[in-house]
């Protein structure tokens, strides 16, 4: 995935640095030592993740340990060592396997359009014009050659980056998911940045996992459970012991309300401008009119105040 990208960016630096324009003789010698110097760096990656994923692999006793040394094969035991892998919580069921296999079409495209590219430049089959642009300064037509090599120049240089893309994408994906599942198990606390890091410097995989090799393997789910149960029983302890539990207030530390004092009976309150009536009961409204005894005369009455 990596070997396309180091190509073109290492034959833009080259370029630059010894000022080789296209239309000079010797810019495929340019292309051809930039072709060699991306395969000697992504052999020394390869090498390092190698090792990262041997180790690994020997310290949890995996029988075929010897694949990280293998090409495409050291993604499926990649795959292994990350166990179970999920994508916005989904399951991905053979995740190593489908990266290694994305893996396996873009380096063949890769290769295929560096050769291209080199092979055309070799053979002067390609002549370029100046534009005297900023961003395209120069221009490239077909000059001469076989119709495998016109085949090359006018349609592979075209379909292959189109290719590649869809395939890089996707392998991407593939492998950010992937390496996202093997981080938790090594550095469960900090698996997030080294995401980020493999996301925007793809080959920045290769140094993360020799840093990880000689860390313990831990169970991703299980170390989030503990972690939640330590924070619980901190909380539990704190609550317990005098801190203040938002349901209840101040603990003081034995199940009991903390700074409760005994309460002293409440009064009844006031009456409402005491000042202006005597201590005595109020008197029934109307007191006047009426009498506690009855009358006893039996005329007297005619039922209504009885």
């Amino acid at each position: 995935m990596e070997l396309w990208s180091m190509y073109e960016s290492i034959a833009v630096a080259i370029t630059s640095i010894a000022r080789k324009e296209p239309v000079d003789g010797n810019y495929a010698d340019a292309l051809l030592l930039s072709a060699l110097i991306a395969i000697s760096m992504g052999l020394v990656f390869f090498i390092l993740q190698g090792f990262a994923l041997y180790t690994m692999a020997k310290k949890r006793r995996f029988r075929y340990k010897w694949l990280a040394f293998m090409p495409f094969a050291n993604i499926m035991l990649m795959g292994r060592l990350a166990g179970e892998t999920t994508f916005f919580g989904q399951k991905i069921k053979r995740a190593g396997l489908y990266a290694m296999i994305a893996q396996i079409v873009i380096t063949v495209l890769a290769c295929s359009y560096i050769f291209s590219d080199i092979y055309l430049h070799q053979n002067g089959c390609i002549w370029y014009e100046p534009t005297g642009e900023e961003f395209e300064p120069f221009r490239s037509h077909w000059d001469t050659g076989t119709r495998f090599d016109k085949f090359l120049y006018g349609y592979w240089d075209q379909i292959a980056p189109l290719v590649n893309g869809i395939f890089s994408l996707l392998c991407q994906v593939l492998m950010i998911t992937l390496l996202a599942s093997l981080y938790k198990k090594y550095n469960p606390e900090g698996y997030m940045w080294m995401v980020v890091v493999s996301f925007l410097l793809p080959l920045a995989r290769c140094v993360i996992l020799f840093v990880l090799r000689n860390r313990r393997a831990v169970d991703y789910r299980a170390y989030v459970q503990a972690k939640r149960d330590a924070y619980m029983r901190r909380q539990q302890q704190y609550y317990g012991q005098g801190g203040y539990n938002p349901y209840g207030g101040y603990n003081s530390g034995y199940g009991q309300q903390g700074y409760s004092q005994p309460q002293a009976p409440q009064k009844p309150p006031e009456e409402p401008f005491s000042e202006f009536s005597s201590g005595k009961k109020a008197d029934e409204p109307f007191s006047e009119f009426s009498s506690d005894k009855k009358n006893k005369k039996d005329g007297d009455s005619d039922g209504f105040f009885d």
